[in-house]
């Protein structure tokens, strides 16, 4: 799952509580924040309960480059 954010949290349940619940289900979650204002810290809390990993896209330049990191990370399977 990618998850893009402005990174903070204003209405729903506790994003860490979905990541955990996720993760029981085996879901990789990668987050993005793009928001000065970001909760950083949550964001990283979170991709790491999903077994994944937390970016900060400062451009759109650098949001491509984070989805080439993000398909690098992902498993790969090979069936006949």
């Amino acid at each position: 799952m990618i998850l893009l954010t402005d990174g903070i949290d204003t209405v729903g349940s506790d994003p860490l509580d979905a990541a955990v619940e996720a993760s029981d289900e085996q879901i990789m979650i990668f987050t993005i924040t793009f928001s000065n204002e970001a909760d950083q810290d949550m964001m990283d809390k979170v991709a790491e309960a999903g077994s994944g990993k937390h970016y900060h896209a400062t451009n759109g330049a650098n949001l491509a480059l984070i989805f080439q990191d993000i398909a690098r990370q992902l498993p790969v399977l090979i069936s006949r």
